[in-house]
């Protein structure tokens, strides 16, 4: 098989085929849930609030859902404060 029928096969490869933004490559990913410590520790270092618990529904969160959840809570407001370090402060 040359290269280029390696090639050609590769463009089609269903991993590998562009999607409609062109430049990027589409692929599925999965990602299952973070344990519940994970989670609240997450929760916590963004919001500062401690009364994470499991869904509505039961199950653990996945790291998305933990992130939306801390931003609804904001309480610590966190924002990036520019600090100049070096020989032009």
């Amino acid at each position: 098989m040359s290269i280029k029928e390696i090639l050609e096969q590769l463009s089609t490869h269903p991993f590998i085929a562009r999607s409609s933004d062109p430049g990027r490559l589409h692929t599925i990913m999965q990602f299952e849930p973070l344990p519940l410590d994970q989670a609240k520790k997450i929760y916590h270092r963004e919001c500062g609030r401690d009364d994470l618990g499991r869904t509505v529904d039961g199950r653990d969160w996945t790291l998305a859902e933990v992130y939306a959840k801390a931003k609804e809570h904001d309480n610590k407001a966190k924002k990036k404060v520019k600090v100049n370090i070096g020989a032009y402060a």
